[in-house]
């Protein structure tokens, strides 16, 4: 009974940081109010109340919601959004006028931030996750108490067990809401650039934490300055990757897209503008492929910045450029895998490009609970079926087939193909492929590699400030690299910008290159 009333009250102080903080403050719905009024009640001007407003209407319609916004009269820099008697509020206290945020491009991303809150339900989810993180911190504490018998002790697990678990899941929150405030905020004309340093300045002066701690409920403002960077470069990057494609500046988009893939990898846009300038350019289809195969994978498994790459049109592009590429490059079991993904309307220009009609898709549950389908569809080529279920394929001679598996196949082992005299492709072949060394340590196999330089490619060589290794490094071709270091590339020679090519695995993500690339040489 006494450790349950230590869990009670320790549980209801941990909790009390993790709900939406309720002022008792003057808040006052800004529709019902004239500037003036509001100004008058909140301390603040009517320029700046009209200047929130506007903003606030602007955010709210790229959301589709319509929640109450009130003005609140605090000197604490803050806003909230919750649930009331009057529905879903936004507020937004005075004190964030008046100290530095009148201005229109950081309140997009202020009202933007609780707004999505409002949007992905978060409040909601709070509570859920409250309940399972008290539940999981109850049985902690009694397992240490049943252990030494330390009520002190017991409550301490039970306090850290409770602010961890929850702070945690808070955190994670509140980087959403920053993502997706983001994606509202430019959808809404907002600007881009700079943005996150003024909500920085803004941070320091409300006197915010700079990095989070374990109890932490929101990332540290240093933190969230770096996935605000992350979003602007980004989303910087793809409006001039857009104009440069409008205007098929074809080599300044390849070039651009070259760095921003490097720069950024869990870029979804920079994969797709990727697959866009090697299509133009009439490079190899599984070139273009393997981007847009790239690109679907950052949308849709995102590393970072997720939420925010959602609200880009070329999400959708991918996804249908895809399965047409995938047709190109003589892959139509897999297209027709890729179609069963598409929307409605997707699939329809599909079906217009390729000539193809009728894909169906059957599915059913067989005995032992195995969820089997059939495809079919019929192509210029004739009729095409597959299916997941061996005993169909077996006994119906139909094509066996992994639906919805559309990443790349494995690649070949180490270097062993580029061994084979009578698996390397000629030199002119190779050529043709590709451009350059560069080119085929990036995109191609082993082979391509060791055709070029069979021709007279040096291995060692810099393109665009990059030794090819460093671009196979950037591109994740685990086997180029293997093959590269297997001839005897120096790992450790720094390029034109001076890095080497285990500085190129850290900063693109790509760790398992790492130990490949510590590994001694004899």
């Amino acid at each position: 009974m006494k450790l349950n009333r230590l869990a009670f009250t320790a549980c209801l102080a941990a909790a009390a940081p993790l709900g939406h903080a309720q002022t008792t403050n003057l808040c006052v719905d800004a529709a019902k109010e004239s500037s003036a009024k509001l100004a008058e009640e909140t301390h603040t001007t009517a320029e700046k109340i009209d200047l929130a407003k506007e903003v606030f209407a602007r955010v709210a319609s790229v959301a589709k919601l319509q929640p109450v916004f009130k003005i609140c009269d605090s000197k604490t820099i803050n806003a909230h959004a919750y649930a009331d008697r009057d529905g879903q509020v936004v507020s937004l206290n005075s004190a964030v006028l008046e100290k530095g945020g009148a201005d229109a491009d950081v309140l997009s991303r202020i009202l933007g931030h609780e707004v999505s809150h409002l949007i992905l339900e978060h409040s909601t989810k709070k509570r859920i996750v409250v309940l399972f993180a008290l539940r999981a911190a109850i049985e902690a504490a009694m397992t240490s108490y049943r252990k030494d018998s330390d009520i002190v002790a017991a409550r301490e697990v039970l306090r850290r067990q409770f602010i961890q678990r929850a702070a945690s899941a808070s955190r994670s929150f509140e980087g959403e809401a920053d993502e997706l405030g983001f994606a509202l905020a430019i959808t809404a004309g907002y600007a881009v650039t700079d943005v996150g340093h003024k909500l920085r300045t803004l941070s320091e002066t409300a006197g915010f934490d700079a990095k989070s701690e374990f109890w932490s409920t929101h990332p540290g403002f240093l933190e969230r300055e770096s996935i605000s960077e992350f979003l602007e470069t980004n989303e910087n990057h793809r409006r001039t990757a857009s104009r440069l494609y409008a205007s098929k500046a074809y080599d300044r988009l390849g070039d651009l897209t070259f760095k921003w893939a490097g720069e950024q990898p869990e870029s979804g846009a920079a994969f797709y503008y990727r697959s866009l300038w090697a299509k133009a350019l009439g490079k190899p289809a599984p070139l273009v492929t393997e981007a847009l195969e790239d690109s679907l994978q950052q949308y849709e498994q995102p590393k970072k910045g997720g939420l925010a790459q959602l609200y880009q049109n070329e999400h959708e592009k991918a996804a249908l450029s895809l399965c047409l590429a995938l047709v190109d490059e003589g892959r139509p079991d897999t297209a027709l895998a890729c179609v069963a993904k598409l929307e409605d309307a997707d699939q329809v220009e599909f079906m217009r490009v390729t000539r193809w009609t009728s894909p169906v898709i059957v599915s059913k549950r067989e005995p032992g609970d195995h969820f089997s389908s059939v495809w079919t569809a019929v192509t210029p080529e004739g009729s095409m079926y597959m299916t997941n279920l061996p005993r169909y394929y077996n006994e119906e001679y139909l094509r066996p087939s992994s639906p919805g598996r559309l990443s790349r196949p494995p690649r070949s082992t180490y270097a062993e193909r580029a061994r084979q005299a009578n698996a390397v492709p000629l030199p002119a072949e190779a050529r043709r492929k590709f451009a350059s060394l560069h080119e085929a340590a990036r995109w191609g196999r082993p082979v391509d590699v060791y055709a070029l330089i069979q021709a007279g490619a040096d291995a060692e060589a810099l393109e665009q400030g990059l030794t090819p290794l460093g671009a196979a490094v950037l591109a994740g071709n685990a086997d180029t690299v293997a093959y590269l270091l297997d001839i005897k590339v120096n790992p450790s020679r720094r390029d034109a910008f001076h890095r080497t090519a285990e500085e190129y695995a850290l900063q693109s993500g790509h760790l398992a290159l790492l130990p490949v690339l510590r590994a001694p040489r004899s």
